[in-house]
């Protein structure tokens, strides 16, 4: 430390001769300085006016001097507690000042210390802004767009270093740059510099900031930048450039328009050659640059057009290779697949062919297996879920997967403790009952499964179970209504859970609830009475009856409940007490067209004590 403030102390003299050898040592002695060290001793250099006489050499010395000046500004920038001392001592103005096009050695130490200002640091991108630095820099960049040699190099890699520096996640730049051409620019940058691996890799990052917002997704359908970086992927890279170039197009995928560009490119077929050749391999590396490469291709799948054209009718080629995944035994490509085909089944159509043609089903159902030791089996188990529930949504296909035996093979996993895995497995067994009686009814008399279905009702740590489990419930007695199908669910404690369900905030759910709990009302009245009578049903209907926005059909099935419910002399009382019968001349003043006054007058009719049957 002693050695550095001496050195200091000598250029404060100002003398020519000796500023540059004076600045080389600073340089070594920074250098050398022990990283735990770095901030007292940054410290003590501030108070002791080093920034000060470095702007002094940077406006006042010779040329070679502000070089070295510059230099050292870029070491001491790399200290973060420095780089806002940097900005408010002056050093923006002069460093700019320094950029030359022709001094090639000036404009690197320039560039460097610039970008370690700006990094991180709104201070000094404001500065950069304010003084004009963007401007210049890119115009910097496309005058090196056509020099030679390896100082060129180095200097366009630095530049692209010190863009992303000053716009990452500062959205006045970014949009500045955008405006300013600098996504061109960039793409220029990654046709002509191909061999320059560093250049590149310094672009892609730019590409990745500049492209992650609402004008550079805008821009990105003009700029042929993604067929630029689907060629990157043909070239001999290296593993790092190829991973940068997958993150970049992934979050230019966002836009479905890209995703279609990506799909009339060979870009999905990169990704399934790096998954085949990287699934055997357990290195960090590989198995970073495999997420990405799956990533990237279920991205692109799950745009509406580009995954028409990657199914081609379903002649594609990379269609057919996700298909042929499944039966490989490796656990990577069999997600991918998974997950891959729930995309590929978009419509009735492809659902059905997948089904009956191309017969996937048994493939499918041979991964859903308790696999406890391998890590990523709850991953491939809520992937190949995904796909199921996909697939039963078409009638035609719901009696072939049945038959398959589905429902035996998903049961097991009812035992699983990742919710993902169960909110999947829900969705499945849902979507597969929708207008199967026997189905229905299979599932709501296996009483340990509708406990466990109860028991996930309750589940308030995972709202997307909650809401699935009470679901469960309402289609197994909307699908089956069997006696004994309400009765299993009434035993099992679930229907204070289609009680709640009626005031949910989501119509679906309560139309499927009033129309569950009407069932269980006409089936069951009167073993259920007792439950309904303690439960919150009859206090909901009337909140459902008074409120000003309820939706029509909810108030027609509200009152359509409300006449099976009053058959029970107990809950009819209930619903006298609770005031629903003078609520009644309300909703029969509403507008005809609804339906709702006449129906209004059946149910005060239905429930008019005169109309009621008498008690022996």
């Amino acid at each position: 430390m002693e050695e550095l403030l001496s050195t200091l102390d000598k250029l404060k003299l100002h003398e020519e001769s000796t500023s540059e050898t004076n600045l080389d040592k600073l340089l070594d002695l920074l250098s050398n300085e022990e990283e735990d060290d770095a901030e007292k001793v940054f410290k003590e250099l501030l108070q002791s006016g080093l920034l000060s006489e470095l702007h002094h050499v940077l406006t006042q010395d010779t040329k070679n001097s502000k070089i070295k000046a510059a230099q050292v500004v870029a070491e001491v920038a790399k200290e973060e507690s420095m780089r806002t001392p940097c900005v408010e001592a002056g050093l923006i103005s002069p460093l700019l000042q320094l950029l030359e096009k022709e001094n090639v050695g000036a404009c690197i130490q320039s560039c460097r210390a610039l970008g370690n200002i700006c990094f991180d640091n709104d201070t000094g991108r404001d500065a950069m802004k304010e003084a004009g630095g963007l401007a210049k820099l890119l115009e910097f960049m496309k005058y090196h767009l056509s020099t030679t040699g390896e100082q060129e190099s180095e200097l366009r890699m630095i530049l692209c270093g010190c863009l992303v520096n000053l716009t990452n996640a500062n959205e006045s730049l970014q949009l500045l740059a955008l405006e300013s051409g600098a996504l061109e620019l960039l793409n220029q940058y990654i046709k002509s510099f191909q061999d320059e691996k560093d250049v590149i890799q310094m672009a892609l990052l730019c590409v990745d900031c500049l492209a992650d917002t609402d004008k550079g997704k805008e821009l990105l359908e003009k700029i042929p930048l993604v067929s630029s970086l689907t060629e990157l992927l043909e070239i001999d890279s290296s593993q790092e450039q190829k991973e940068t170039v997958l993150d970049a197009l992934a979050t230019m995928a966002e836009s479905d328009a890209v995703k279609k560009e990506l799909a009339a490119t060979k870009a999905a077929k990169h990704c399934t050659t790096i998954l085949k050749e990287k699934c055997k391999l357990r290195d960090d590396k590989s198995q970073q640059l495999l997420k990405l490469a799956a990533d990237l291709l279920i991205l692109i799948l799950t745009g509406d057009e580009s995954v028409e054209i990657l199914y081609n009718d379903g002649e594609g080629e990379i269609y057919k290779e996700t298909l042929s995944w499944l039966k490989t035994g490796n656990i990577v490509l069999q997600t991918t697949a998974a997950l891959a085909i729930g995309n590929f089944a978009r419509s009735d159509d492809q659902c059905y062919r997948l089904v009956h043609r191309d017969k996937i089903v048994p493939d499918l159902l041979n991964l859903l297996t308790d696999l406890d030791e391998i890590g990523m089996n709850t991953t491939l188990h809520h992937a190949v879920l995904s796909t199921l529930r996909n697939l039963a949504i078409p009638a035609e296909n719901k009696p072939k997967l049945i038959s398959l035996g589905l429902i035996e093979k998903v049961l097991p996993l009812t035992s699983s403790v990742m919710t993902p895995v169960i909110f999947k497995l829900l969705g499945v067994l849902r979507m597969l009952i929708d207008g199967e009686v026997l189905a229905a009814t299979k599932l709501g008399t296996n009483k340990e499964f509708v406990e466990q279905v109860v028991s996930w009702c309750g589940m308030n740590a995972h709202e997307g179970v909650k809401g699935e489990a009470s679901r469960m419930l309402a289609w197994m007695i909307k699908n089956s209504r069997r006696t004994e199908v309400a009765s299993t669910v009434l035993e099992c404690g679930g229907l204070p859970y289609l009680v709640q369900m009626i005031v949910s905030e989501h119509t679906v759910m309560q139309m499927e609830a009033l129309v569950a709990l009407t069932l269980i009302s006409a089936l069951i009245i009167g073993p259920a009475e007792e439950q309904l009578l303690a439960s919150d049903l009859i206090t909901n209907l009337r909140q459902i009856l008074t409120t000003g926005d309820t939706k029509m059909e909810i108030i027609h099935n509200a009152c359509t409940l409300l006449g099976k419910l009053g058959t029970s002399e107990p809950i009819r009382a209930k619903i006298e007490e609770q005031g629903i019968l003078e609520h009644l001349p309300e909703l029969e003043r509403k507008s005809s067209q609804s339906g709702i006054p006449a129906r209004a007058k059946m149910l005060t009719k239905q429930l008019s004590t005169d109309q009621m049957p008498m008690s022996p």
